[in-house]
């Protein structure tokens, strides 16, 4: 199957659909286009019962720098939750709810919500020049404080024991415990790199 995509590089090859972000020359970060097309990709791999697996990987030196900052800094640019909304959730919820198995090919620097998109996979294989960043906790960022404790839960209790209930009882006090359980261990995220 040709890609009859701009950003992305889609194939279906014996069964298994590879969605490639398709954005060297900045990394493979994110913007609205690339993320619709992702996001458009996996629908077609959810709809296509001849489609037994997904590999997601990058074009170039690189996975995923994460966000594009010339969007998100421009001039009427959207704001933070706006692009969180409209770009990273779509996304790890295709990968958290589509039946098939999701194999992330990490071929470099892998940063930022790229790295939390990396490992958001089921199976994540990175080649021995990969970096996992989390640059935005050198700027003092909620979100790492607030993603992390919640991709432990989803790991620990669904991916590992294939059950839903468990993240039923997840309320706001629950996740506010485990922000301030994880909160000193912050800087060991901040240098985290393999």
């Amino acid at each position: 199957m040709k890609s009859a995509f701009k950003k992305i590089n889609f194939s279906i090859n014996n069964q298994v659909a590879t969605i490639s972000l398709n954005r060297p020359d900045v990394l493979n970060s994110f913007n609205y286009n690339m993320a619709d097309e992702v996001i458009e990709a996996f629908k077609i791999c959810e709809k296509d019962d001849n489609i037994r697996s997904i590999i997601l990987t990058g074009e170039g030196r690189a996975f995923c720098a994460g966000q594009d900052l010339a969007e998100a800094t421009g001039k009427n640019a959207p704001s933070i939750d706006k692009i969180v909304e409209h770009t990273y959730n779509p996304i790890l919820s295709a990968i958290r709810n589509i039946p098939k198995p999701v194999i992330c090919a990490v071929n470099g620097v892998a940063a930022g919500a790229g790295a939390n998109i990396a490992i958001a996979c089921d199976i994540t294989f990175a080649c021995e020049s990969a970096k996992f960043i989390q640059s935005f906790t050198n700027i003092g960022s909620l979100l790492l404080e607030v993603f992390i404790p919640i991709l432990l839960i989803y790991y620990i209790f669904y991916r590992n024991f294939y059950s839903k209930c468990y993240l039923q009882f997840l309320n706001k006090n629950i996740i506010f415990l485990l922000i301030i359980f994880f909160r000193p261990f912050r800087f060991f995220f901040c240098n985290l790199s393999f």
